[in-house]
């Protein structure tokens, strides 16, 4: 018998399965808690049925979204652990991008830092399936598009803003956690894009296998012997520069001998440049090829494959004369970061460091000196502001609760929420201590 409601993975066996953020969201819905409460329940229940492979919460607590769930990491594997053994669910590891863990280095920016949806999806499900969730493949950054629908994923709610990361307790997937209000409003607002390409068909490919396969684990040497056959081949047919042309030579060697490290963006890459299956690529097999035959084809790569170009270096006397006139005159009232000077003269922060490191200095002590006294006007005004709202006889009809001050105070003013916070607690502080004092 299972520890925890034994609730299914949705759509197992096909590329639209759920992910394992959803499954987690919709599994303390059905216990009636919040996640990280779920989540105690299980990490206790495993502690003590498992003593010797002990874990603590601790680490999981500092999450700020759970859309991490799916990264092939040792917190997803360990989490896929926990709640396959409470649920008695064989298939959550479907929900993750696990079986990547071997065969890639580090991809944390192929992956999205939040919850994304397709907001006509979500409105359509509850009617002939009951229950919204998230997909897998809406965790891919490159997919930018419902590919049922066209219309761009979302990650905020249209009505608050709010990011779909709260760990507390929530009405269901297709409310928003911030104002429960439901996170497909103004479907009918959106037009889906008339021309459309998936540049991630690619990797649905991959999300299908692994929505069928719970054991799925891409070898670790599998695109180093995937590129050695092709260079072997290359060398015995004397054309081993038709491969330079597409790759580097460096980086192919590299590559073929397992010295050089691959994440999802550059396995993309190197597949595309190749003519093989992403999927062919990662498993070790030339199944399918299109044996390129123009070489010149991979010079239009897609957006999300194409290399990080390095910017320009620029022509440092004209930068000098900017940055000792232009930018001096501007930096009097509103000295700009030296982040957004770098940006303006289309260099990089370390170009600037490295030619100009006075210059670069003046720059950002202006800029630190700026944000000095913004934020020390910021204080004052939100000191006044609360000082005003518990002092003044026009407000004495407010409740003057904290929660209540921090509410009226953030709409009049539009200061952050902590600073209103910490200049209330001051205010109340002094309030007391002047009372007690009479």
């Amino acid at each position: 018998m299972s520890y925890l409601i034994p609730l299914s993975l949705i759509g197992v066996g096909s590329a639209d399965v759920e992910s394992l953020s959803s499954y987690v969201y919709r599994l303390a819905h059905a216990h009636g808690v919040s996640v990280l409460r779920l989540l105690d329940y299980a990490f206790t229940w495993y502690s003590e049925k498992y003593p010797e492979r002990a874990i603590e919460l601790g680490q999981f607590r500092s999450t700020k979204d759970l859309s991490i769930l799916v990264r092939p990491n040792e917190t997803t594997r360990k989490i896929v652990e926990i709640l396959s053994l409470a649920t008695g669910r064989q298939d959550l590891r479907c929900g993750t991008f696990l079986a990547f863990s071997k065969a890639l280095d580090r991809s944390s920016g192929s992956f999205s830092n939040r919850m994304r949806w397709c907001p006509r999806c979500i409105f359509e499900w509850p009617a002939y399936r009951g229950d919204a969730y998230f997909k897998l493949a809406w965790s891919l950054t490159d997919l930018t598009h419902c590919t049922v629908h066209q219309l761009k994923l979302r990650d905020t709610c249209r009505w608050c803003g709010s990011y779909q990361s709260k760990l507390g307790i929530r009405r269901s997937l297709e409310h928003c956690c911030g104002c429960s209000e439901t996170i497909c409003g103004g479907i009918y607002d959106e037009i889906p894009i008339d021309s459309w390409i998936n540049n991630a068909s690619d990797l649905l490919e991959c999300v299908d296998l692994i929505g069928h396969d719970r054991n799925l684990e891409f070898p670790s040497d599998a695109i180093s012997r995937v590129l050695s056959e092709i260079l072997d081949k290359a060398w015995a047919n004397e054309d081993e520069h038709s491969l330079w042309k597409i790759m580097p030579r460096d980086d192919f060697i590299g590559l073929a001998t397992g010295t050089k490290s691959v994440s999802l963006v550059s396995a993309r890459r190197i597949a595309f440049q190749l003519g093989i299956r992403l999927v062919d690529l990662l498993e070790g097999t030339l199944r399918t090829t299109s044996d390129i035959l123009d070489r010149e084809w991979t010079r239009n790569l897609p957006e999300p494959m194409r290399p990080r170009q390095r910017l320009k270096t620029g022509d440092r006397d004209a930068i000098l004369k900017r940055l000792t006139t232009e930018y001096v005159f501007l930096s009097e009232a509103f000295p700009p970061s030296l982040k957004e000077v770098a940006r303006q003269l289309e260099v990089s922060v370390g170009y600037l460091h490295y030619h100009f490191p006075l210059q670069a200095q003046e720059f950002i002590r202006k800029h630190r000196v700026y944000l000095d006294l913004k934020k020390q006007v910021q204080e004052r005004k939100a000191r006044a502001a609360v000082l005003d709202f518990f002092t003044s006889e026009s407000n004495a009809a407010i409740s003057k609760s904290r929660k209540n001050a921090l509410r009226v105070l953030r709409l009049q003013t539009y200061l952050p929420k902590n600073l209103l916070r910490q200049e209330i607690d001051f205010v109340l502080r002094s309030i007391q201590a002047g009372a007690m004092n009479k």
